[in-house]
């Protein structure tokens, strides 16, 4: 044992020692060079010895910088600042998020079971504990074009007459044709806005049959809604 601990302590002091004043390195700028440990250096670097890349998404070559106003306005049509950082940071419903709203907005069983069976799941972006993968945080093309095929097929029990969500129970779906208001604010979580209701309008008035509307309709608030966590 006191062997091995020796055989040990001296490779790390040949480590230590090659990453040291001294050492050199023919992939690094500068080879030849041994390191400098000085603790007057900056990490930062100046304009001089640090790569100057272009800022632009594209990777074309600098140009002028955007004007700081001209952002500001384009922030505040996309919905302020609140809004922007909202889809720049889009975390995924859950899978459990998921299968809980499929429950409590009055879905059949086996809709609820889309969520949870292993082809679905997977897709969805399921932990895979035996390869100690967490699940997904955020939304692939896969997942999001599955959840909107589960929403598709929840919306057929939705627009069902028996329609009866514990999350909004005596909620009916529509009146005189038309989406009510505390029907589309159960689906989306929040109060439906007039926007909201419009929508829902046109979609069932475009469609080829009121039922076929009604089922694009709830599709649609669904996937809406429910895309970000």
């Amino acid at each position: 044992m006191k062997q091995v601990l020796l055989t040990f302590a001296a490779v790390s002091a040949f480590g230590l020692l090659a990453c040291g004043e001294g050492s050199s390195d023919d992939l690094l700028p500068g080879a030849g060079r041994g390191y400098d440990n000085s603790t007057q250096q900056t990490a930062g670097g100046n304009e001089g010895n640090t790569f100057n890349h272009s800022n632009d998404p594209a990777g074309a070559s600098d140009g002028p910088l955007p004007d700081p106003q001209q952002r500001g306005r384009e922030t505040a049509a996309a919905g302020g600042a609140v809004a922007s950082a909202r889809m720049h940071a889009c975390g995924k419903l859950s899978l459990r998020g998921m299968r809980s709203l499929l429950v409590t907005r009055g879905t059949a069983q086996n809709t609820q079971n889309l969520v949870t069976n292993q082809a679905n799941a997977s897709a969805l972006g399921a932990a895979n504990y035996g390869g100690r993968i967490p699940e997904a945080p955020f939304a692939s093309t896969s997942s999001l074009g599955k959840a909107f095929d589960i929403y598709a097929t929840a919306s057929t029990d939705i627009i069902a007459t028996a329609w009866a969500p514990t999350a909004c129970p005596g909620v009916k779906l529509t009146e005189a044709g038309k989406f009510t208001k505390d029907a589309v604010s159960c689906l989306i979580g929040k109060p439906a806005r007039p926007e909201h209701m419009a929508l829902a309008d046109d979609l069932v008035a475009q469609a080829a049959t009121p039922a076929e509307g009604q089922r694009i309709a709830v599709a649609a608030l669904l996937a809406a809604a429910h895309t970000c966590e």
